[in-house]
């Protein structure tokens, strides 16, 4: 009872609208799911033309649309902004794609997890290091992550997503580039 009353209280001062109604909910799930994430992207190691260079922690954020294609399977797309910094220059790598997401249920009707497969097609824009034009590059982006869900009886799920986003494949007509996995940690809202 005490938890519960924690919870509230937390989810109350966070401005959660549904916070009242908190309480012990079947988490059957929704035909469709929708939602936003913001977080953390993990400093990582870029490889261009086999030559590492370190990037540095930033910011990601992303949108997605998820599509029930089984009892305990999503099919979903979405849309990232990965914000690489590295060498002096900071530019938003745009990641849109795909993934599958599975529904494992947990004792607690409020919680789900969902382990992701995340795949998807990246684009950076042309950038400037050091004064020198480097041209756009596109990449085979693809990474493991795990959705957690918790549910509320207003219909809206509290999320938090820990994955990994790495680019085994991509560059330019110039340059061959990969990004090793980099840890990302995000939280969000899902409808």
């Amino acid at each position: 009872m005490m938890k519960k009353r924690i919870i509230r209280a937390v989810l109350l001062l966070l401005g959660w609208p549904s916070a009242a109604a908190f309480g012990q909910v079947d988490f059957v799930g929704k035909d469709v799911m929708a939602g936003f994430k913001f977080g953390y992207l993990g400093s990582g190691t870029v490889k261009v033309e086999g030559v590492a260079f370190a990037t540095d922690a930033s910011r990601t954020l992303g949108a997605f649309l998820d599509y029930r294609v089984a009892e305990k399977l999503y099919v979903g797309a979405h849309l990232n902004l990965h914000n690489m910094s590295a060498f002096g220059f900071s530019e938003d790598l745009m990641d849109f794609g795909g993934a599958f997401k599975a529904v494992i249920p947990t004792k607690n009707k409020n919680l789900v997890l969902r382990p992701c497969l995340n795949m998807g097609y990246g684009a950076l824009p042309e950038i400037a290091i050091g004064g020198y034009a480097v041209d756009g590059s596109s990449y085979f982006l693809i990474g493991p992550s795990l959705e957690i869900l918790v549910r509320s009886q207003g219909g809206q799920d509290l999320m938090a997503e820990a994955g990994f986003l790495s680019a085994p494949m991509g560059g330019n007509s110039d340059f061959t580039i990969v990004l090793s996995p980099t840890l990302f940690l995000r939280a969000g809202i899902a409808f």
